[in-house]
């Protein structure tokens, strides 16, 4: 008889055991359940929060690009014409500098001589004008407007 006392003890330790094991495994998986909500919730908002950020930049982004679209229109809607006017003027004032030597009278310095400024010089006269009238209210301003800003409503008036 004492085999099977033996016996019915193991066997009660172990489902007391068991038991113990059982409740542990359960409590770790309602905090695993618990921790599982938690990031999806969180993900859930980081999606919306980055959801909107994409809207806002889409908004800005379509902002710019209005500009650029009214800039390209005062060149009677030629991309190559004001892509060559903005190239002119961020490559004149260097071409000065870089070809000093050049004589102001030779052909190369004359394609860039009415896009140079002169801080000794008023060179408006100088530029050459759009075919229509620029998009924005300064004559010598044909650049879109910087990135991340919504259009004034001048901005979107028709031309």
């Amino acid at each position: 008889m004492g085999a099977e006392q033996e016996l019915v003890k193991a066997i009660g330790q172990a489902k007391r055991e068991q038991a113990v094991a059982l409740t542990k495994a359960q409590e770790n998986l309602i905090v695993a359940q618990r921790d599982l909500d938690a990031a999806k919730d969180r993900a859930t908002a980081m999606i919306a929060q980055k959801q909107a950020e994409a809207g806002v930049i889409d908004f800005e982004n379509e902002a710019s690009a209005a500009g650029w679209r009214r800039s390209v229109a005062a060149f009677q809607g030629n991309g190559h014409q004001f892509a060559r006017y903005i190239l002119y003027q961020k490559l004149a004032p260097g071409f000065r500098q870089i070809i000093a030597n050049t004589a102001q009278d030779s052909p190369l310095m004359a394609i860039f001589r009415q896009f140079a400024t002169s801080p000794s010089h008023d060179s408006r006269s100088d530029r050459p004008q759009p075919l229509s009238e620029p998009a924005t209210a300064d004559p010598d301003v044909i650049a879109a407007p910087s990135p991340r800003r919504a259009p004034t409503p001048a901005q979107n008036a028709s031309p």
